[in-house]
């Protein structure tokens, strides 16, 4: 986000009240704000590319979620509600998976976190009419 966008957010933050663009009519509102980045912003405050009082106003509960690489234990548990969740989309049987298929998940590094997760098994559900996923299910992804 731009910082004069932040310093605009911050305002409306600080005072609960807008200007729509156009106008001169002051609107105010009461929301509750839900911010989610992947950028480390104790960083980007610290060189000056996000907006520091901003970034306390919205630092008041701060849940860190650590990358999907950084907590491979999740990823059988993931793996397992993801097949249950496609194959009920899809209509299709629940197959097994594969102890191999399992290691090759659990030592990818998975960079596109838990959204590359869910699309694959997603593609693999789609694209299996077998009873098990087995290794060579994940190379046609």
């Amino acid at each position: 986000m731009p910082l004069d966008i932040q310093e605009k957010f911050l305002h409306y933050l600080e005072h609960g009240s807008f200007y729509r663009v156009g106008t001169t009519e002051l609107l105010t509102t009461h929301t509750r704000v839900i911010a989610s980045t992947s950028q480390a912003l104790e960083a980007m405050v610290k060189k000056g590319k996000f907006n520091e009082n901003l970034y306390y106003r919205l630092t008041v509960i701060n849940i860190d979620i650590p990358p999907l690489r950084e907590r491979p234990e999740d990823i059988v548990k993931l793996v397992e509600q993801f097949v249950q969740e496609f194959s009920s989309k899809y209509k299709k049987p629940v197959p097994k998976i594969g102890s191999e298929v399992i290691t090759i998940l659990v030592n990818y590094e998975w960079p596109g976190n838990v959204r590359e997760l869910r699309n694959v098994v997603e593609r693999v559900i789609l694209l299996n009419d077998e009873n098990i996923i087995k290794s060579n299910h994940l190379q046609k992804t």
